[in-house]
């Protein structure tokens, strides 16, 4: 993979940090469990901005981001499942949840297969 790509690839995962810190500034407001994914999300996007600030791999970051949107779209998913009334929303944030978990899943082993 050549110096350009791996930059590139690089470049785009700030974005992917801030909108984990956005998640986190909305879910910090929300009651119960919402504070815990709030905290997850900023752990997570701290974590991929400090490393991507100091040069550092980026891989685990964005694998860790992959694995907490699989697992939102597998309780989502048993939601939808659970509760008929409800369906709906949880389909729709078991969809949105696994676009991240592919999205970074596949930036996550790009960034792999660059030396990242």
């Amino acid at each position: 993979m050549s110096d350009v790509t791996r930059s590139a690839l690089r470049g785009s995962v700030p974005a992917l940090a801030a909108l984990r810190l956005a998640f986190a500034a909305l879910l910090a407001v929300r009651p119960g469990e919402a504070r815990l994914v709030g905290a997850r999300e900023l752990a997570l996007g701290l974590g991929t901005l400090d490393a991507w600030r100091r040069g550092a791999p980026l891989s685990g970051w964005v694998g860790a981001m992959a694995v907490a949107d699989g697992s939102d779209a597998l309780a989502f998913s048993v939601d939808a499942w659970r509760d008929p009334e409800g369906r709906r929303r949880a389909l729709v944030l078991a969809a949105f949840a696994a676009s991240g978990l592919v999205a970074e899943g596949l930036t996550a082993a790009a960034l792999r297969r660059a030396g990242d």
